[in-house]
């Protein structure tokens, strides 16, 4: 048997999804993303990476039985995290998650060098402390001594790379890391040396699906697959999940929720810096000579912070209160609901069955469908900039849950989601079966059977 895999670095964890040549989810595996975090920033080393990549994938391969092949593997993962790396290859520093808070004076830095107007219209992106140009130019500081040609490799490039694999980078991951002139589609001198990395070390970002190699370490089933990268977790499961048409409103709900919509890869200045200014972030698709207009809410982490002050914890007790919210009235939220969705915030010391009189199943009511109003503005204002959409595709592991996926549907309207929780790893295999041949073009895919 013939299997395409995927492998997903996500912010809370590493999973690994084989699929045969139809596109149906064989065998899965996860485990815990393994950051460390201390006084010192929420960071995971090269080696740490490398060791838990490969036990997940090894993990997957183990639940097969009989005779099979791995022809391709997609790597796929979150953005804005990425490793500096030396000019004999080896990485010099930690990568930092992109919810990591450190950086505030290279942010403040930046914005100081260059304007926030000129660099979001170069960029497509805000000066936020998630970028990578505010990571890349905080860890080079921290470097002991001076280096020269550095360069900046995303998690799923160094993954590529420590199989065998090329390191090149990939567009889709290479727009939302700050470095990046959408407009140009290269990468942008002035920006790369503020960060502290060698603009000529920088090698041209390449489009997912094409071949990075073939692997020639890792689990033994691994080895002779051709290697592609798919890009940011989010778009890939975009593809995954069959919501890439012009027309489609994708929903990926994960740790944290972006909202995206497929546009012509045809950006100039004043474009970039309307979308910015209108909340939304501008970058690569996976898919060739498409750009992407993106609504990030967050919203992922900021359920689980509810959940946590309500003290649900594990996924069966989520579910169980999903089934409760779902018969129970929709009251006005508690303020402190309002300021953990809406604003991020997370210092309301409210951890008890009940809050501001309302019990558990009706303050989770209340927080889902304010997160759902929220996603549905932003499906509003896309709408404005891309065009009227026809269909709404969800995925992500919130909609494990049939109850949260109907309150979410009530506000939504209509969804499609796809019958699977690993719509980026099922995107990055897919994508792995363009590199290796199994499939002539990004639209021989298949697509996943999906529910209304």
């Amino acid at each position: 048997m013939d299997l395409l895999v995927g492998l997903d670095l996500g912010t809370t964890s590493f999973k690994a999804a084989a699929y045969d040549l139809t596109g149906v989810e064989i065998a899965t595996s996860r485990v815990p993303t393994p950051w460390i975090s201390d006084a010192n920033g929420a960071r995971i080393t090269a080696t740490i990476l490398e060791t838990a990549s490969t036990e997940v994938l090894a993990d997957c391969l183990s639940k097969l039985e009989g005779n099979f092949r791995v022809l391709g593997l997609g790597i796929t993962g979150m953005s804005e995290s990425g490793f500096i790396v030396d000019s004999s290859g080896n990485a010099v520093t930690p990568a930092y998650s992109w919810r990591d808070e450190s950086g505030a004076d290279a942010s403040a830095a930046l914005r100081e060098t260059f304007g926030t107007d000129q660099f979001s219209a170069r960029t497509g992106l805000p000066i936020s402390l998630r970028l990578s140009i505010v990571k890349a130019h905080m860890q080079i500081s921290r470097v002991p001594s001076a280096r020269e040609n550095l360069v900046w490799l995303s998690l799923p490039e160094w993954v590529s790379k420590s199989l065998g694999g090329s390191s090149d980078p990939e567009a889709c991951q290479a727009a939302r890391t700050g470095m990046f002139n959408i407009g140009k589609r290269r990468w942008d001198a002035d920006l790369l040396s503020w960060a502290g990395l060698a603009p000529t070390a920088m090698r041209a970002p390449r489009t997912a699906g094409e071949s990075w190699g073939c692997a020639s370490r890792g689990d033994r089933h691994i080895v002779g697959a051709t290697i592609t990268l798919a890009g940011q977790d989010h778009v890939c499961a975009a593809l995954g999940a069959n919501a890439v048409d012009a027309t489609d409103v994708f929903d990926s709900l994960g740790t944290g929720e972006a909202v995206i919509r497929s546009v012509p890869a045809d950006f100039d200045p004043d474009m970039l810096l309307k979308a910015v200014k209108s909340g939304f972030t501008v970058g690569m698709h996976v898919l060739p000579g498409r750009g992407l207009y993106m609504a990030g809410l967050g919203t992922g982490a900021r359920l689980s912070h509810v959940l946590t002050k309500l003290g649900v914890a594990g996924s069966k007790e989520y579910c169980s209160l999903c089934e409760a919210a779902l018969s129970a009235e929709s009251p006005e939220p508690p303020r402190w609901v309002v300021e953990a969705i809406e604003l991020g915030l997370t210092s309301a010391p409210v951890n008890s069955d009940t809050a501001d009189g309302l019990g558990r199943a009706e303050t989770w009511r209340a927080a889902l469908d304010l997160a759902s109003r929220r996603c549905a503005e932003a499906v509003q204002r896309l709408d404005a900039v891309a065009g009227n959409h026809e269909r709404i595709v969800a995925a992500g592991g919130w909609f494990q849950s049939a109850a949260f996926t109907e309150m979410r549907r009530s506000i939504l309207g209509e969804m499609i989601v796809p019958p699977t929780n690993e719509a980026a790893s099922r995107g990055a295999a897919m994508l792995a079966g363009v590199a290796a041949g199994v499939y002539g073009t990004h639209a021989d895919i298949p697509r996943p059977v999906a529910t209304t």
